[in-house]
């Protein structure tokens, strides 16, 4: 399974933060300007292997991230919030994605500071777009839609202020 890196975003100390994976656990790995390794945070999100795909800060020195994990045909997508500081996972939110779903993005609503996510749920050739949003605070799933049910649909990007389809 190995190591690898995914996404990568800077933190409000300067350091960067890696996120993918490490064998099958989730990692959010800490590393200077430089390039040294500061420290690596791995754990268990879902019931299979796990890869974080999506982070970002929020704002307040925390990260807010999306990861997909996969056991067999069946795939998850899980939403969490990360407190690099106290090396701390505040809260994770996993849903079933199916056989060939994804998590695609994920964006800060600019209205409230909760956390959009879109991506896609599938079974064989057939997948449906999938947008929602996460309550920042508490990880409650607030809602969700399945959108254009069909072949390959799905949504590619939440950004600020529209919804591109």
């Amino acid at each position: 399974a190995g190591t690898g890196a995914t996404t990568l975003v800077q933190g409000n100390n300067g350091d960067f933060y890696l996120g993918g994976h490490a064998g099958e656990a989730a990692a959010i790995t800490r590393a200077t300007l430089a390039g040294s390794i500061v420290w690596q945070y791995t754990f268990d999100l879902s019931p299979g292997a796990d890869r974080i795909v999506h982070l970002r800060p929020d704002g307040s020195g925390l990260l807010l991230g999306g990861a997909i994990g996969q056991a067999g045909d069946e795939r998850w997508g899980t939403l969490f919030k990360y407190d690099p500081v106290d090396n701390a996972l505040l809260w994770s939110t996993t849903l079933p994605l199916g056989n060939n779903g994804s998590l695609r993005k994920i964006a800060l609503n600019p209205e409230n500071g909760h956390l959009f996510f879109t991506g896609s749920l599938g079974q064989g050739n057939t997948t449906a777009g999938l947008l929602g949003e996460v309550d920042t605070g508490s990880g409650t799933l607030l809602w969700h839609r399945q959108l254009a049910q069909g072949d390959q649909a799905f949504i590619h990007a939440v950004g600020v202020g529209f919804t591109h389809v």
